[in-house]
């Protein structure tokens, strides 16, 4: 992280930046935003040029947020037989083409 830091940066700032950022002061869920990126004296470009929103629109993104894992709140299924089957039932003899 450092080295790419650098190509923006002076080489103690980019050391300095690049173990606040690697140091678990931010969890991955916490988004930096604009604002605090300029603060820490990183290049910030806002916006999306036209043609990769041109390219974005082809491929709209579900909005908002969707479960990972479908639950069911009824009673858990247990393998095995249909409920009042007590025993598998037997499969029909397959006949040979043309023949009943």
């Amino acid at each position: 992280m450092r080295a790419l830091l650098e190509r923006s940066m002076e080489l103690q700032r980019a050391r300095d930046v690049a173990h606040l950022m690697s140091t678990g002061v931010w969890t991955h869920d916490h988004p930096l935003m604009g604002p605090e990126l300029e603060e820490l004296g990183l290049p910030v470009k806002i916006g999306v040029p036209a043609e990769e929103r041109a390219l974005m629109d082809l491929y709209p993104q579900p909005r908002g947020r969707q479960g990972s894992v479908e639950t069911f709140p009824e009673r858990p299924v247990v393998p095995g037989l249909p409920p009042g089957r007590d025993t598998p039932r037997r499969r029909p003899r397959e006949t040979p083409a043309g023949r009943r």
